[in-house]
């Protein structure tokens, strides 16, 4: 099956990094891409560093025909959080991870009087 697909310069050397990140192919992202493009959004997978200490945190996603995930962990304390398909029946993919792309970098801002 042939698919042509347009990405603009910014989207394809994107899409490159994320093949590099998650060590996946090329084909692989680009169908991670549709998929997010299809369902009317972007795949944004940069993380803020951990809230806790402060280190990398890395994003893994799995998918198969009954079943996928996205985690987000940090590299070093390993405080984590995940969004699946047994959470949100239906659910697919690109959609899980920005979810928890989007639960990961979401911080409170502090309210006057909270000590820091």
């Amino acid at each position: 099956m042939e698919v042509e697909v347009q990405l603009s310069l910014m989207e394809f050397i994107q899409l490159v990094k994320y093949a590099e990140e998650k060590k996946i192919t090329i084909a692989e992202a680009i169908a991670f891409f549709l998929e997010a493009r299809a369902e009317g959004g972007q795949m944004n997978t940069d993380l803020k560093p951990c809230p806790f200490c402060g280190a990398e945190a890395e994003l893994t996603a799995m998918n198969s025909r009954r079943y996928a995930y996205a985690r987000v962990e940090c590299q070093h304390c390993h405080a984590g959080m995940y969004a699946d398909t047994c959470e949100k029946p239906g659910a697919k993919l690109p959609a899980l991870i920005e979810e928890i792309v989007e639960r990961w970098n979401h911080r409170e801002e502090p309210k006057p009087g909270d000590e820091a």
